[in-house]
């Protein structure tokens, strides 16, 4: 049976370390595997591929694989998978979501803390060697500006990520409340998303940590941000697509939108003509919030209980086709 192994990725921190490959040789004597080094050979090698762990490949090589008989992906979102017609009737799809990601969520919380007390700013004025305490003064001085004490906060998605981001909140402002598919019992207030005139007009922070799916993209756009009534700050680790980005920006120049931060864009990466570049109160990270150092080690150690029960022919967990 072979495993091939996509390290291909045009970030090198996002590249599959060989030395887990070769402790997978080790510990799986009996299964062939290949640890692909070379965007030349993917075609070649994935045609007698039994298990495929790695990235998206591309259309042409999923329809390239006939043995093809289970694919784990290091991703939560499976969108691109989902769009090779007839994969899923085929193939096992698993992929990381129970895999421990508690850094995205913090990050989306530091994300709001440099929202509300003017990192950016601060930061701006420091590479231009300003000593700028007016500026900085007047921003702490803004009418709009409320302690986090008496803030709001939205957070839509509870999976591994939301579940996080309201933790960490629930000490720090006055209510969370929890948008999900279906209604449970929580420590927090619970929403569905079509419910939004219910919770979002007097958020004072919305944190999205949801898939841009049918139901949420696009979710935040020019309708709903009409509707604010305290120019929330909105942080996105979710999906780029769950927001409008040309309405963010028409949100934060009139107003309506406090600040805006992301680790995740519509487009990746951004073009030149992108709607946030240039606003003090905007803050973009290149969707690298999820590494950190045992990020590919945890990702690993789930493969490998995946990869038993697959050998003994249970069931997987977290199985897309589920």
């Amino acid at each position: 049976m072979k495993v091939l192994i996509n390290t291909l990725h045009q970030v090198s921190a996002w590249n599959i370390p060989e030395k887990y490959a070769l402790e997978l040789k080790e510990k799986f004597s009996n299964l062939d595997v290949v640890y692909l080094k070379s965007k030349e050979k993917l075609l070649k090698e994935i045609k007698d591929t039994d298990i495929y762990f790695g990235w998206y490949p591309g259309k042409e090589a999923l329809n390239n694989a006939p043995l093809l008989k289970w694919i784990h992906t290091p991703q939560i979102g499976v969108g691109r998978f989902l769009s090779v017609e007839g994969l899923l009737n085929r193939v096992a799809l698993t992929n990381a979501l129970p895999v421990e990601r508690r850094q995205i969520g913090e990050f989306a919380v530091s994300l709001f803390l440099g929202l509300h007390f003017g990192h950016s700013i601060i930061l701006k004025n420091y590479f231009n060697k300003k000593w700028a305490r007016q500026e900085i003064g007047d921003f702490f001085l803004r009418e709009k500006k409320k302690p986090l004490k008496e803030m709001k906060a939205v957070v839509l998605g509870y999976g591994g990520i939301g579940k996080v981001i309201a933790e960490l909140l629930s000490g720090i402002v006055r209510e969370v409340v929890v948008v999900k598919r279906k209604k449970e019992s929580l420590p927090f207030k619970v929403f569905l998303l079509e419910e939004w005139r219910d919770y979002l007009p007097d958020a004072d922070a919305i944190f999205i940590a949801i898939p841009a799916d049918k139901t949420s993209k696009f979710f935040i756009e020019r309708e709903k941000i009409e509707t604010f009534l305290n120019s929330p700050y909105i942080v996105n680790v979710g999906r780029g697509k769950v927001v409008r980005e040309k309405d963010i920006a028409y949100g934060l120049k009139k107003g309506k939108i406090q600040g805006y931060a992301a680790d995740v864009c519509e487009v990746e990466p951004p073009a030149e003509d992108f709607p946030l570049w240039g606003f003090d109160n905007v803050i973009i990270s290149p969707h690298i919030s999820a590494l950190e150092p045992r990020f590919w080690d945890k990702q690993f150690a789930f493969f490998i209980e995946n990869l038993e029960r697959f050998l003994k022919g249970e069931k997987l967990e977290s199985l897309i086709n589920d």
